[in-house]
């Protein structure tokens, strides 16, 4: 018999895996469509279409297109933005990282027995029970990636 840990570790998993295939499903514009003018090129970083060539893309022999995927004037914007981003940085003693933020929600109304348990286990291992729940959910990426 699974322990409510062992359960709350396979719902994280799940629910990580379901949150990865919507973010995968979600829909993605045509990467190459034609036109009177010739072909263009989907931005992703700029979330327009570009004409297709070298013009207004790095080659990359890596893509599919043999393009980059960003545009030149997205990727030099995103350069010189990342540029002076760094100096500002290096000029004072603290480095700041902007991380998004995943929200993640669970819903202990039908299994009580689990968060009873993980306020147990995270009093043994002196977490606070979100934390005990975030441990939970690195392991099972941690297992996922192994």
């Amino acid at each position: 018999m699974k322990k409510g840990i062992d359960i709350l570790r396979d719902v994280i998993y799940e629910r990580l895996a379901e949150k990865r295939r919507e973010d995968m499903a979600k829909d993605k514009p045509v990467q190459i469509k034609k036109t009177d003018n010739g072909d263009e090129k989907w931005c992703p970083k700029g979330k327009h279409y570009v004409k297709a060539d070298v013009d207004h893309f790095y080659n990359d022999a890596r893509s599919k297109t043999g393009l980059s995927s960003w545009c030149r004037k997205c990727q030099n914007k995103a350069a010189k933005s990342t540029s002076s981003k760094t100096t500002a940085a290096s000029n004072t003693s603290e480095k700041k990282f902007v991380q998004e933020d995943m929200v993640l929600t669970l819903d202990f109304s039908k299994l009580e027995i689990l968060y009873e348990d993980i306020l147990a286990e995270a009093a043994d291992q002196l977490r606070t029970p979100a934390m005990q729940v975030m441990w939970l959910a690195s392991q099972a990426l941690y297992k996922e990636r192994a």
